[in-house]
């Protein structure tokens, strides 16, 4: 340090070795008038920045810097080190007092007012500054931590969202790391840096920040269960097209006798149509307008919710017809003994008889049933369908079964569609959630500042 003034490390050194602890007491106890004890009541509130009833290191160079002294890194910790007492890291206005007192009796200028004068040129002592208390703060919103808190956990929010709903269907091992390993290192940081973040704005937006990972993760993982993974599963599974549910398509080869090329002819056999042979079926498009629901066999399997199932077939089949494709739904086709099959795409009662018969001349589709948890349900319900109607059923499969001509890929980009949605409405709720926060914050920290020099 410079050796303008007394060196302030020496000055806290020597209180100690006099006996006397670095603890606040009555003015009298150091010697001090009650203009000087005013005095360096103002100049803790001026370098308290942060408005916490703390001087922290920077605080403390500022304070020792307008004392004269030009400390470097190591000389400013020695003397943080000598006025700390119980060793926080910063130092509270009991341990500021007898340092001051010690720099009032040890310098021959009015230190407190040099300090004032070259904090703010206008400062001013005197009657004018006595006619505000004190303890008055004012208002004043400080833009950088509020645009900071509005942005930066929104960011944060938007990129693990983005990653659990967009991303986990192809990396989500990598996902889930990522996501467990931030949570756990966020907290390991906040509580290794409380301290040392001026409080309790920089801690709150930092715990903000951590606070939206699980947030996003929760939030991004149903939207992606919910919308994204039937897009994903479905957009990979295979379409197949003009099958007949009840008879099996037999497909032959011969060569054609002016090419010698083969020719794939397909015909509809004897044999009932197998489940195994379309075991990757995600879309299917069925052949004719003859395909419909068996409305006769409809089955219903109670366990919380009713799950409902009915033999998808082709009406115009009358013997050794297979089964092994299923309408099925949750909740649509009444309880037993009043079973009425009225699944989503599915109608049994039209309002005109041109309505029933337009809806009979559209194309027949299905979107294969991907929800793990419910199917053990549907397979249960048709096991008691194979006992009451007397059908086999040796490889069921699930559809949602569409006989208005809905289109499959229609189905799944609206399942895209809903993600978007929801993706970009929880982004703008977010985002607005963080306005009306740091505004109560604004009010209820961010804008409490020390008073300044022209408050005096």
């Amino acid at each position: 340090m410079s050796a303008g003034v007394t060196d302030p490390a020496s000055i806290a050194a020597s209180i100690n070795a006099e006996g006397h602890p670095l603890t606040a007491g009555a003015p009298g106890d150091y010697g001090l008038s009650a203009k000087e004890y005013e005095d360096i009541v103002k100049a803790f509130q001026v370098f308290d920045d942060s408005g916490d009833g703390l001087i922290d290191m920077d605080e403390l160079e500022d304070v020792l810097r307008l004392l004269g002294q030009k400390p470097t890194r190591k000389e400013l910790i020695a003397v943080m080190d000598a006025l700390d007492q119980d060793k926080s890291g910063q130092i509270d206005f009991s341990e500021f007092l007898p340092f001051m007192a010690k720099v009032l009796k040890l310098q021959s200028e009015r230190s407190i007012e040099g300090m004032l004068r070259r904090k703010n040129p206008h400062y001013v002592h005197g009657p004018e500054a006595e006619d505000r208390k004190v303890g008055d703060r004012r208002k004043i919103v400080n833009w950088v931590p509020f645009m900071l808190g509005t942005s930066l956990p929104w960011a944060v929010f938007a990129f693990f969202f983005w990653l659990n709903s967009f991303k986990y269907w192809k990396y989500p091992n990598w996902i889930w790391t990522i996501d467990m390993v931030t949570i756990f290192f966020g907290l390991y940081v906040l509580y290794r840096n409380k301290r040392r973040m001026q409080l309790p704005t920089t801690f709150f937006i930092a715990f903000m920040c951590w606070a939206y990972v699980p947030l996003a993760w929760l939030a991004g993982s149903l939207n992606f269960w919910s919308n994204l993974y039937p897009y994903y599963q479905l957009s990979q599974m295979a379409a197949y097209v003009s099958v007949n549910p009840s008879r099996l398509h037999v497909t032959s080869v011969s060569k054609d006798s002016v090419t010698g090329k083969p020719v794939y002819t397909t015909s509809q056999s004897s044999r009932p149509a197998e489940g195994k042979r379309y075991q990757d079926a995600g879309k299917v498009y069925f052949a004719g307008s003859s395909v419909t629901v068996d409305t006769t066999k409809v089955i219903s399997f109670k366990n919380h919710d009713t799950y409902c199932a009915a033999p998808i077939v082709d009406s115009t089949c009358t013997e050794d017809c297979g089964n092994d494709f299923w309408a099925v739904g949750v909740n649509c086709c009444g309880e037993e003994g009043a079973l009425k099959f009225n699944c989503d795409g599915f109608k049994t009662t039209f309002a005109t008889e041109s309505e029933e018969i337009a809806m009979s001349e559209r194309e027949r589709t299905g979107l294969r049933w991907i929800d793990d948890t419910t199917r053990q349900n549907f397979r249960l319900a048709v096991l008691e369908a194979e006992g009451i109607h007397k059908i086999k059923a040796a490889h069921p499969l699930f559809f949602s079964f569409y006989q208005d001509g809905r289109s499959p890929d229609g189905v799944l980009s609206a399942y895209a569609q809903a993600g978007l949605e929801v993706t970009l409405g929880l982004y703008f709720l977010v985002f607005c959630m963080n306005i009306l926060i740091m505004m109560y914050l604004a009010k209820r920290l961010i804008t409490t500042k020390a008073p300044t020099l022209d408050d005096f």
